[in-house]
């Protein structure tokens, strides 16, 4: 089944921080299993499949990182954003007696058989199992480099309230988008200070800092109820309360301040 989407805008540029992160491990590591993540969308009984493919084809139009390719240019990875498109989505119709996590494994499963061609293929892959015109279960794949765990979360309560609100169904407001996220880590005003030129005072514990290094804060403390109240390193997380979006992928931190 084809899924069109048409999103507020295409464009290129160069990977976020985190991306470049991703893509380090990911070229070299093209076997491990974290490449690939996998989703099980929630679905009310007797979900319409229309509902399904109109509301996923909303995801795919807020998201950017959705409708991502990635190319090297000049010895360079560079991201590039389609405003529109179609993704193929896998249809299996089963009998009502099947049963729904068994059902969602055996799609996850095939659907994880081959890597992503990211130069060709989009991040996402979506099945969706269907009893005549109802939706018994609906599961996806992604790249690593387009979300991780926390945005997959935030994509399924996104795809909840979707169907949730038949009739009722928009894309919305322009959100902070990776391409957004690359040029600020990239603008003059985010580089972080150069380091001192005097020796280090006594009991100075060095950090290492990786080959991309953070040009904005990577915590975010945003606990407003309001997305618009939020910074755009905030906006760009996704994690915190108010700040539900997923199109920028953030960098771990955790492993980055070592001595």
């Amino acid at each position: 089944m084809k899924i069109a989407f048409e999103g507020l805008r295409a464009g290129e540029g160069a990977l976020t921080c985190g991306q470049t992160n991703t893509w380090q491990w990911m070229r070299t590591d093209v076997s491990n299993p974290m490449a690939t993540l996998q989703w099980k969308l929630p679905l009310p009984a007797d979900t319409p499949v229309a509902d399904v493919v109109e509301a996923f084809a909303i995801l795919l139009a807020r998201h950017e990182s959705l409708r991502t390719t990635f190319h090297e240019h000049d010895g360079e990875m560079r991201q590039r954003v389609l405003r529109s498109g179609v993704l193929a989505a896998e249809i299996h119709q089963v009998d009502a007696s099947a049963d729904t996590e068994l059902t969602s494994q055996r799609m996850i499963d095939q659907l994880r058989q081959k890597p992503f061609d990211l130069v060709n293929e989009l991040p996402v892959r979506l099945a969706i199992a269907l009893v005549e015109d109802k939706a018994l279960a609906a599961v996806t794949v992604y790249s690593h480099m387009a979300v991780d765990y926390g945005s997959m979360a935030i994509l399924g309560r996104e795809f909840a309230e979707l169907i949730g609100t038949a009739g009722n169904r928009s894309v919305g407001a322009a959100r902070h988008q990776p391409l957004d996220q690359a040029a600020e880590e990239a603008s003059p005003r985010a580089r972080p200070p150069p380091p001192p030129s005097t020796g280090s005072p006594p009991g100075h514990r060095p950090v290492r800092r990786p080959p991309c290094w953070p040009r904005s804060p990577p915590w975010c403390r945003c606990e407003s109820a309001s997305p618009a109240a939020c910074s755009p390193h905030c906006r760009a997380t996704g994690s915190p309360p108010g700040c539900a979006t997923t199109s920028a992928h953030w960098p771990r931190t955790a492993s980055w301040w070592s001595t």
